[in-house]
């Protein structure tokens, strides 16, 4: 697991997280919502309206990755950044981060609305943290992919199709 945290005195910052789990190859991307400043130093208090996760698949963070090296957002790539089940809706875009005209590394937005309540998250990465999260992304990738093709020795393709 990969940890972000960007608190601020307005008490408008995030937590971030992703994690792959060797289990059951998923990937996963938790917010959390910055709760209060207390002595410069901000606080995170985990409750049903200050966090969010999502589970991504492999290609949607291959997605974030290539965002990062082509240096555009995944909408600009033509990658849907969209998950819906039974009403429930997430939408997430990541890409080059803008402050002041000037792009100061990527950031990762996503929305979320579950049960009619509405969430909204954005995590800015610098570039040296960018390029810590592009590490841990293609690891763990590799890892899922190694996972993959273990599993698929000896079985005959048209099995899958």
């Amino acid at each position: 697991m990969i940890k972000f945290f960007k608190p601020n005195p307005r008490v408008t910052g995030n937590g971030c997280s992703f994690s792959y789990n060797s289990k059951d190859q998923s990937f996963w991307v938790n917010f959390v919502k910055q709760s209060s400043w207390d002595n410069g130093k901000g606080k995170f208090q985990v409750g049903p309206d200050k966090k969010a996760n999502a589970k991504f698949s492999a290609t949607e963070i291959a997605g974030m990755v290539q965002a990062m090296d082509s240096n555009k957002s995944m909408k600009d790539l033509g990658l849907n950044g969209y998950h819906g089940y039974e009403g429930n809706t997430t939408t997430y875009n990541f890409g080059p981060y803008i402050r002041d005209g000037k792009q100061v590394g990527f950031s990762l937005g996503l929305n979320q609305t579950k049960d009619g309540n509405k969430k909204s998250f954005v995590m800015g990465f610098t570039f040296p943290e960018a390029r810590l999260l592009r590490e841990y992304l293609l690891t763990a990738l590799n890892k899922s992919n190694t996972h993959a093709i273990e599993n698929s020795f000896g079985e005959k393709s048209e099995k899958d199709f």
